[in-house]
């Protein structure tokens, strides 16, 4: 590969939406290189063919995705942005203690600074996605419920009680949450996703499934402490998955044969090696 030649271009119908040159690829690809323990964690120490293939499929999803948000009026914030970048951040931490003996989050923050550019796309593909899957959540009716709690131990009642006259009084559920709650879902300001109910002990689960959205419930005792819910909405992650999914049934997307071919019969769709004769 090599100059300003088209590796892929995209139309969505038949309108061109975006080009992903070979000069585009050649610098992802030296970015990621640049990172000798970001290709050790997860390329086991080179890139493949595939895995470039990966990487172009990833840069392809990305112009997708801007334009769908964009013609949906979906189009992130800063703020959501910055959220995309803090995601990835937290992610590449997890990447840097699988590899370096060292601090993880000063190794981080140097892999974050060596992958440059590609970073900051793929952090662009993410605030895009996550932009739609709002948009389909909210188009979607029924659902898995989505859930906020604060948990404290069983020997906490008068805190659980203190911190429930918190929030009724306006206090902010994830800041208290990160406080206080004694579980892994501190790390996420209370969140524990959406989940079927019957997963939860059984108080837990009467309790979010009696709950409005938004509403806020608690104390509620379980064999593991108190908990303050908030059911915060509902999701089926499986017809969000399908809606992403179906955003590229109008795209085609044309691969330097040199390269691959994008395959439109897997989901989701992305270049793999052209078939041989």
């Amino acid at each position: 590969m090599g100059g300003d030649a088209p590796l892929a271009t995209i139309k969505i119908g038949s309108d061109q939406v975006a080009e992903i040159n070979q000069a585009d690829a050649i610098a992802a690809f030296d970015e990621i290189a640049g990172s000798e323990r970001f290709v050790q964690a997860v390329y086991s120490g080179a890139m493949t063919t595939a895995d470039q293939q990966a990487v172009v499929t990833q840069l392809i999803r990305g112009e997708v995705l801007k334009a769908e948000a964009d013609k949906l009026g979906a189009t992130p914030t800063p703020e959501a942005f910055d959220a995309a970048r803090q995601q990835l951040e937290e992610e590449l931490v997890q990447v840097a203690a699988s590899v370096d003996p060292g601090d993880p989050d000063v190794a981080a923050a140097e892999i974050r600074g060596e992958l440059g550019s590609y970073f900051d796309r793929i952090a662009d593909r993410v605030a895009n996605e996550t932009a739609l899957r709002e948009v389909f959540a909210n188009e979607i009716e029924g659902g898995l419920p989505c859930a906020s709690h604060i948990l404290v131990s069983l020997d906490d009642e008068a805190l659980a009680n203190d911190l429930f006259d918190q929030l009724q009084s306006g206090a902010d559920f994830a800041q208290l949450a990160a406080e206080f709650s004694i579980d892994g879902s501190r790390e996420s300001g209370g969140d524990i996703g959406c989940t079927d109910p019957q997963r939860f002990v059984a108080a837990f689960r009467d309790a979010v499934i009696s709950a409005e959205v938004d509403e806020l419930v608690g104390p509620v005792e379980t064999e593991f402490g108190f908990h303050i819910i908030k059911v915060t909405g509902y999701e089926d992650p499986a017809a969000i998955e399908a809606r992403i999914n179906a955003i590229y049934d109008d795209v085609t997307v044309s691969v330097d044969p040199g390269f691959g071919v994008w395959n439109t019969t897997i989901t989701p769709q992305a270049i793999v090696d052209a078939p041989s004769q």
